[in-house]
């Protein structure tokens, strides 16, 4: 699939039934396999679309508004119902009415039904500059967790995280209503990546991180620009259970994270 412009950042799910879930971001048109030609509104908008387990086309979205929309994250509950996070200028409408970001770029997140892909709800969250999200997750139970980078200020709804930097949190899968968030940051280029749940319900996210930074189990120090971090967060609460840095010199990140069977990582 493809057209006259260009198409990256896609992000893709596989639901227990053997379907596809793909999100990306595209400009300009874009014509689907099995489908019709979709239209950009701004300098680039969301691709949102759903392949069955034959590769037939189920259904397809395109999201966005007169900005540039961007970084779509896709994730698929139990239930085969679709989870975009994504960051977006000026107006976006995702199915529920349209929302404008508070400043450059907001985040949002969305839920689609998984056969039709009719909206079901739809947050925005921002502050005072950028924030994007890098990764999202689904749990058990149906709830999602998103991680990124936030510029300033960013409130999920249970007060605002400040500083900038490194976010998580996690978000009701019935209404996107808040159940926690941190924020993970020293005021220097910190951002969450990976993301996961295990078994037991439990949050791994991982990134990277500048200078000395605290997941909640004492003070980690990197060891050169940046360090890959592991933390691992109690999924109900919140809590830290553990955290770990790896890094040399020069650059380190981590953007992938998952689970064994027996609960390693």
């Amino acid at each position: 699939m493809g057209g006259t412009g260009q198409e990256l950042e896609p992000s893709v799910a596989v639901d227990l039934s053997g379907a596809v879930v793909l999100a990306a971001e595209y400009t300009e048109s874009l014509t689907l396999y099995g489908g019709p030609t979709l239209t950009s509104q701004g300098s680039s908008d969301l691709l949102l679309v759903r392949y069955d387990g034959e590769g037939a086309l189920s259904w397809a979205r395109s999201l966005g508004g007169v900005g540039q929309d961007m970084v779509p994250r896709v994730e698929v509950d139990a239930a085969g119902d679709v989870f975009l996070a994504a960051a977006f200028e000026g107006v976006v409408d995702f199915g529920g009415g349209p929302f404008s970001a508070s400043d450059a770029r907001d985040l949002a997140v969305a839920k689609f039904d998984g056969a039709s892909g009719a909206h079901l709800w739809s947050k925005t969250f921002g502050g005072g500059a950028d924030d994007v999200p890098h990764g999202v997750a689904v749990d058990d139970s149906g709830d999602v967790a998103v991680t990124g980078w936030f510029g300033n200020a960013l409130d999920f709804g249970g007060g605002p995280l400040t500083a900038g930097g490194a976010f998580v949190a996690k978000l009701s899968g019935t209404d996107g209503s808040h159940l926690w968030s941190k924020g993970l940051s020293s005021g220097q280029n910190d951002g969450g990546c990976g993301l996961g749940f295990d078994d037991a319900g439990d949050l791994v996210v991982s990134g990277w991180f500048q200078g000395q930074l605290d997941f909640g189990g004492g003070p980690l120090t990197a060891v050169d620009h940046s360090d890959a971090f592991v933390a691992k967060y109690d999924g109900v609460g919140g809590t830290h259970l553990w955290s770990r840095a790896f890094g040399g010199q020069s650059v380190d990140s981590s953007c992938a994270v998952a689970a064994t069977s027996d609960g390693d990582w």
